[in-house]
Order: structure tokens, then C-alpha cells, then sequence
């Protein structure tokens, strides 16, 4: 862990440690355009994908291949591919089934790379497939149920101390309930009162009490009263408040605890904007400073205790002020069919056209089954990508600007706010280890040697053909436990491959391939 001599090296080693983190760790995000987000069976879905670096959101080299999966509702995968990447642009198609059933699909993508870090790191998106050659199930009638949630501010509910409450209710389709209602308390008083502001998302302020526990009562607009418990506070702890007023952020940190020392560090992943100590005066600490110090995008808000261990955190966005203006102009209003449609697109920063970018163009009906998703690759890779679970209607948070419209992308940050940064670990400031290589040259592809009774050979070369008009020949060894891997160039297209060891010295032994894609959700 993390060790430090006096309290005035405390905050330097955090940075230290965090510089390091971030300098020994690479990470890619993905997103992927399709060319609709509703399909019939026997279409084809057109698709691009953008591969670029997680720190600054720009193309990424590294990883030649990405894969790409269209999963059912259960998770299993219907439809498997894999995406050659040039500088981190690549772009394909996949044909849709006529067996597929109707229903509500999720299409996921990453690299390798990305399997390090989680399958919460992976693009998805969900689409519609409809067949037409089968009718419809009748939907079965079923007791309604909510997905009600609740998030404190900065992490946890301490007896005595007020904090910030966000919550989330959804019904059984996904989608945000408008509800409002009571929190009471184990004793039968009325502690709070809350109603949700979009989305079924919404906040509220609550003061735990000692030994004392809380449910919420909410009604929703059906007039159904629907109960559920908060979580339990915590006897000692800290609590994080954040506000925003005339272009200035407060953090205001509060404790129960006989501490001395509070530190504080903003930073965006890669690059500590903001980084500040002091010291609790009666249980309250707040730290001011200008926004303008903070990068554009997902910014992660930390407080540390005198220890150096971090105690509370949130996320805060700060929405960018250049934005990417794509114009588009049609040579007609209306064609008839097979006539040639000439279009010119003209790309620039806050309307000023004279920028050059790599686009996708897509053409669709728009009739009453379009589907349509609002989210793009720029709320994407500034937001939606640092968020877990899925947004509703990610659009309104970038396109609104109202006072309504800046307190409902803070409650999302408190409930949906992803705190993907394991601070125990990047304090031990050793270098991360990797389970999964990046695919720099083309496919990994890796496999098992085994026995007739099933245990792991080791030193045993293997041999790899790609018979064709095209033929490529790989050899690789076992190591202790029985594995192999062959890094290819240059591979495409559907062929087969040919795997086995020396039949003339190892006649019994057993050659296993390993699922390139992942298995986890």
C-alpha cells in the first residue's frame, strides 16, 4: 500500500502513484455505427467501428482486429465476426438469419485488449430483428415488477451526517418510471420526500439517524405503491457533496471520524486536473476552484483520508464546448427509382465548415417500426462509455441545456456513475499484469496440447496450416501448461485452418482451440 512519511507526502504519492497507473496502462474503447438499429431477417447489417484510445479519444494502432456479436436476450451469442482495424477504423457486414426469432437483440464489440479490463468496458447497443415468417407469441401476463435503486453520493450513507441520495426505478421494459413518494424511517417518522425528474431518476437529501434504518414508498403515475429498503448507513465514514454555481465546483467533504487531514484529486483517467489538501473543521472540509480546470468529458472526483486511502467518490461531466457539425445537402427532393443521389457533406468545429473527418452515411426508411437510438459516437466516447448500465434516451443530456436539463445529468452521474478505479490497487503502485495480449499483427490464435487422458503436454511443437490460393504455415511450442499461441499476419476472409503436432513422434496427443471470443457479461 501506500507509504508515506508525514502527511505532506501524502498527496504527492497519491499523484505519483496515479501518474504511474496511467502511464502503464493502455485502454481502448470502441463504438460501432450501424447503419439501422431495426431489421428483418434476410437483411444485412452494415456496420462501422471506431477503436480509439480511452485517454484521449483518438484512434488507436494498436489492436489489427476487433470482434463483433449480436446476442439474444439471454446472452448467447447468434451471430459472430471478427473486424480487421487499420488506425483503429474498420467496417463490415454480418447477414441476418431467416431462423432468427423475433425479439430484442444487443450487439457487443472490443479488442483482446479490452477483455483485461471487463466485459463493462465492451461497446453495446441494442437492436430489433423482426421475421416476418413468424408470428407473433402473445406476451403473457405477468405480476409487475421495478428494478428500484438507491446511490449516496459519493458512495455510502453515514449515521448523523447529511448526504445527497440518487435513485432509479425502472419497470420490466427497461424504461425510467415517474414516480414519487416517502423515505420513513424504522421508528415511523417521515424522513424525506422524493419525486423523480427524468427518467425515473431523481434525488433526494437524507440525514441517517443512529440505529436506524430507511424504506422508500413511491406511487407511480399507474397508482402502484411500490416499497423498498435503502441501504444501511454506516456507523462512521465520509460523506461527498458536490455543487456547481457561476462556473465554480464545490466539494465538500464530511466525517464522523476524528481526522485530521482531506485530500481531494479530480482527474479524467489520464491527467490529474485538480489536486488540493486541508483540514476538518468540526466534521466539514470544502474545496472550491474553477471548472475551467477541469478537462471536457467524465471527470472522477476523489477524496482521500490522512492515510492516503480513498474514502469517497463521484463523477462529474463537463460538457464539451467544441462540438462536430455535420451538414448534409441532396442534389433533389425526391427521386424515382435507380436514380443516381448526389450528396455533399460538409464537416466542421461549431459550425465553422472546414474540417475534415472519417464518416458513415446511412440510408433508411423512416415508417413506424424505425427504432431509431439517439446516442452517437460523440456522447459515447464523452460520457456514455464512463456510465454503467444502460441510458435512456442519451441524446436529451447533450442536446438540453435548461436547469432541468444540468440536474438530471448530475442525478445520472450519482446513480449510474461507474467507479472503475480501484485505488487500494493503483496505490501499490506496481505495474498491472495482463492476461490478454493485444492483437498488434493480426489474429491470436491459441490452443491446448493434451494427452489421451486429458492432462496438458508441455514442449510439444504444433504445427498451423491456412491451405488456399494463399497458403500460410505457423509452428509454435507448449509451455508448462499444455498451451500454444500462433500470431498471425495477413489473415482474412473465411477458410479453415489446419492444426497438429509431429504425427510421427506424437500420434496420441489431443490439439484443442480455445474460443477467441468472450465468454463473460
Amino acid at each position: 500500500m501506500l507509504s508515506v512519511s508525514g502527511n505532506a507526502q501524502v498527496l504527492p504519492a497519491i499523484e505519483k502513484a496515479f501518474t504511474n497507473y496511467a502511464d502503464n496502462t493502455f485502454k481502448e474503447k470502441i463504438y460501432v455505427q450501424s447503419d439501422n438499429d431495426f431489421y428483418l431477417t434476410g437483411e444485412i447489417l452494415w456496420f462501422k467501428v471506431y477503436c480509439v484510445n480511452a485517454q484521449n479519444n483518438k484512434p488507436a494502432a494498436l489492436s489489427k482486429l476487433a470482434y463483433l456479436e449480436v446476442m439474444d436476450d439471454k446472452n448467447n451469442p447468434v451471430l459472430q465476426t471478427k473486424i480487421a482495424l487499420k488506425e483503429g477504423i474498420g467496417n463490415g457486414s454480418i447477414f441476418i438469419p431467416v431462423n432468427l426469432s423475433n425479439g430484442n437483440y444487443k450487439v457487443r464489440s472490443y479488442t483482446n485488449w479490452m477483455k483485461n479490463f471487463g466485459a463493462e468496458t465492451f461497446f453495446e447497443k441494442k437492436i430489433t430483428i423482426v421475421n416476418t415468417l413468424n408470428t407473433p407469441q402473445a406476451v403473457k401476463a405477468e405480476e409487475k415488477k421495478y428494478d428500484f435503486q438507491f446511490f449516496p453520493e459519493g458512495g455510502d450513507l453515514i449515521e448523523g451526517i447529511q448526504s445527497k441520495v440518487g435513485f432509479k426505478i425502472l419497470g420490466l421494459d427497461g424504461k425510467g418510471l415517474d414516480v414519487s413518494g416517502v423515505i420513513v424511517s424504522s421508528k415511523g417518522d417521515t424522513a424525506a420526500r422524493f419525486q423523480s425528474l427524468k427518467f425515473g431518476i431523481g434525488a433526494f437529501n437524507l440525514t441517517p439517524a443512529p440505529n436506524t434504518t430507511y424504506k422508500a414508498i413511491a406511487k407511480s403515475d399507474s397508482k402502484d405503491i411500490i416499497f423498498q429498503e435503502l441501504p444501511v448507513a454506516r456507523k462512521n465514514g465520509f460523506v461527498l457533496r458536490v455543487a456547481e454555481s457561476n462556473n465554480n465546483l464545490s466539494v465538500s467533504v464530511s466525517s464522523n471520524l476524528n481526522e485530521g487531514r482531506v485530500y481531494v484529486i479530480a482527474h479524467n483517467g489520464s491527467k490529474i486536473s485538480y489536486s488540493e489538501t486541508s483540514s476538518l473543521s468540526t466534521g466539514k472540509v470544502t474545496f472550491n476552484f474553477n471548472i475551467n480546470r477541469l478537462e471536457e468529458g467524465t471527470n472522477y472526483i476523489t477524496a482521500f483520508n490522512g492515510e492516503g486511502k480513498a474514502v469517497a467518490e463521484r463523477l462529474y461531466f463537463k460538457k464539451p464546448t467544441k462540438r462536430l457539425s455535420i451538414i448534409t445537402t441532396t442534389d433533389l427532393n425526391s427521386y424515382s427509382s435507380r436514380q443516381a443521389v448526389n450528396v455533399d457533406v460538409s464537416i466542421g468545429i461549431n459550425e465553422k465548415l472546414n474540417e475534415t473527418a472519417n464518416a458513415s452515411v446511412s440510408v433508411y426508411r423512416i415508417d413506424s417500426l424505425d427504432v431509431k437510438n439517439d446516442i452517437n459516437i460523440e456522447n459515447y466516447f464523452m460520457l456514455f462509455s464512463n456510465l454503467k448500465g444502460n441510458v435512456e434516451s442519451p441524446g436529451f443530456y447533450f442536446q438540453s441545456n435548461d436547469a432541468n436539463a444540468k440536474e438530471a445529468l448530475d442525478n445520472l452521474m450519482i446513480t449510474q456513475g461507474w467507479r472503475r478505479f480501484d485505488w487500494d490497487k493503483i496505490l501499490l503502485n506496481t505495474k498491472p499484469n495482463f492476461k490478454y495480449l493485444p492483437e498488434y499483427n493480426g489474429h491470436l490464435i491459441s490452443g491446448k496440447i493434451s494427452d489421451k487422458n486429458g492432462k496438458p503436454v508441455k514442449n510439444i511443437f504444433t504445427y498451423m496450416g491456412v491451405p488456399g490460393k494463399r497458403i500460410q504455415f505457423y509452428g509454435a511450442s507448449s509451455d508448462s501448461t499444455g498451451h500454444f499461441l500462433f500470431n498471425t499476419r495477413d489473415f482474412y476472409g473465411q477458410n479453415e485452418i489446419v492444426l497438429q503436432p509431429n504425427y510421427e513422434l506424437d500420434s496420441t496427443l489431443q490439439v484443442s482451440l480455445n474460443n477467441p471470443f468472450f465468454e463473460s457479461y
